[in-house]
């Protein structure tokens, strides 16, 4: 993928972009393209006060995930052709259809008709694609592409039992560097949320009266040591992104 290409495809995606941060209200994030190093250092969000960037409002967050994407980059190897360049594609379309219909999402009202569509729809096509191929691997689809598949089965929700199974291979593409280690620290928390369990990460919220609440979490003393584990910001720096990426006005 050329330079100008991946920027474009930065700009579609924007709240994709925010995976590096792990990043996950309603609407949880996703990957940039690979190197991370493409992703713009000079992120700003059009609703934070007086336009500051990321880097202003949280500095800790922003270079430790600045860090964290370096730390990826060295596990991830250069791609210079994919296999499967069709199913790159089709992957990304269905994750822009994601990305549209919650790029509109109030997020202090509930889940609007069009994003259970997009879901609903994306969830029948990606079933599809798991059961003929496999999850895919950097190699077929890149590593954005790869992340464009998790992105579809993170939103996957009306179907915990088919999250839970393909989450062993969420965590084998983890560790051999086609996803992201935050990636399944947020599949993770939606799966044992999803099974009835505490999450594991701290990285599912919910809003309360126009307040970000972190959802049970297991063992909260050690929070931060197990996100660590997994090269994710500390959890105060995860809220303070949270904040600066989607104000709430005060509730009355």
């Amino acid at each position: 993928m050329q330079q100008v290409q991946k920027r474009q495809l930065l700009t579609a995606l924007r709240p994709l972009v925010m995976a590096y941060l792990a990043l996950s209200v309603a609407r949880p994030a996703f990957a940039a393209d690979a190197p991370p190093d493409t992703v713009p250092t000079d992120l700003q969000d059009p609703a934070s006060a007086g336009h500051r960037s990321l880097e202003e409002a949280c500095p800790h967050a922003f270079e430790a995930s600045r860090a964290a994407a370096a730390q990826l980059h060295r596990r991830q190897p250069a791609i210079a052709r994919v296999t499967r360049p069709a199913l790159q594609h089709e992957l990304l379309t269905l994750a822009q259809i994601d990305s549209d219909a919650r790029d509109r999402w109030d997020l202090s009202q509930s889940e609007p008709v069009e994003v259970v569509a997009a879901d609903q729809h994306n969830l029948i096509r990606l079933k599809q694609i798991l059961h003929q191929e496999g999850f895919p691997t950097a190699k077929m689809v890149g590593y954005i592409g790869v992340a464009a598949a998790w992105l579809l089965l993170q939103h996957a929700d009306s179907d915990p039992a088919f999250q839970r199974h393909w989450l062993p291979v969420i965590g084998a593409r983890a560790r051999t560097g086609d996803l992201s280690y935050q990636f399944l620290g947020l599949f993770t928390d939606r799966v044992l949320l999803a099974s009835g369990h505490k999450q594991r990460y701290g990285t599912q919220i919910m809003i309360e009266r126009g307040q970000f609440i972190i959802r049970p979490t297991e063992d909260p003393q050690h929070l931060d040591r197990r996100r660590k584990a997994l090269e994710m910001v500390p959890e105060e720096d995860y809220l303070c992104t949270v904040h600066f990426m989607t104000p709430m006005a005060p509730s009355n």
